[in-house]
């Protein structure tokens, strides 16, 4: 069976949609990294037989390209949300939003939290928005890692390591193939630029979290706290992924 793992600090956001990279915070024994250093992500990549490879690689192209389409998607649905939010009186807001879907409707409920509790108190704000805003500083920790540390990509078939690289903040890849393996520096590289590819993903999505968070810090439900609107615009955004996923099993 092919797997395909990132380990890192934080995993709040999944590279891809439909979670072919599966994160974890710390390696398995069995597929440590000698001198790895636990600040800089290490993108594990495990394959039983070489036939497994094509398929492995084609499902997580296409999670990847699905994420690029929820991303869209997800700007889009905003937008809107934002037009709506513009145009509806306050006190109309619950009830215009009350058939919407999940992401909308939980958006709303929040950016109404926010408001009512900056009229009556820090109490209500606290109890509404904490989970919001640990969802988004995880988030930031995790961007962090991979922002601030390149990438360590380590490639295995049949439980052989046949290649392993450093990426550099520099540009430069310092990579060492196992010998006498053809298919497996095939494999490496294939991996390599899987790994990137996800890292890449993950940028994006922060990306478009600000974005978000800058359409609704002009809201006037959010006015008086605008630093609101990036846990917001995270939950929006987990929350588009979320119902995505979930039509796909249906």
């Amino acid at each position: 069976m092919a797997t395909f793992q990132v380990v890192a600090r934080g995993s709040v956001m999944s590279p891809d949609l439909f979670g072919v990279w599966e994160s974890s915070a710390a390696a398995p024994a069995a597929f440590a990294t000698r001198g790895a250093r636990g600040n800089v992500p290490q993108w594990r990549v495990d394959f039983s037989a070489p036939d497994e490879m094509a398929n492995a690689f084609g499902a997580l192209d296409a999670s990847l390209r699905a994420t690029d389409n929820a991303l869209a998607l997800a700007d889009a649905r905003l937008a809107d949300f934002v037009a709506v939010q513009q145009t509806v009186s306050p006190r109309r807001l619950p009830a215009t939003f009350a058939t919407a879907p999940r992401p909308e409707a939980e958006l709303n409920r929040l950016l109404l939290a926010a408001s009512s509790s900056a009229a009556f108190g820090v109490t209500d704000w606290l109890g509404d928005w904490k989970q919001a805003f640990d969802e988004f500083l995880a988030f930031a920790q995790q961007i962090q890692q991979h922002v601030m540390n390149y990438a360590l990509v380590d490639t295995r078939l049949a439980e052989t390591r046949v290649g392993i690289t450093r990426v550099t903040w520099g540009g430069d890849f310092e990579t060492v193939f196992a010998p006498a393996a053809a298919i497996g520096n095939a494999a490496h590289r294939a991996a390599l630029r899987a790994a990137l590819l996800a890292r890449q993903q993950l940028l994006k999505q922060f990306a478009a979290v600000i974005r978000g968070a800058g359409q609704l810090a002009g809201l006037a439900l959010i006015a008086a706290n605008p630093v609101l609107a990036l846990p917001a615009a995270l939950r929006f955004l987990k929350l588009v992924f979320d119902e995505i996923r979930k039509a796909q099993t249906v």
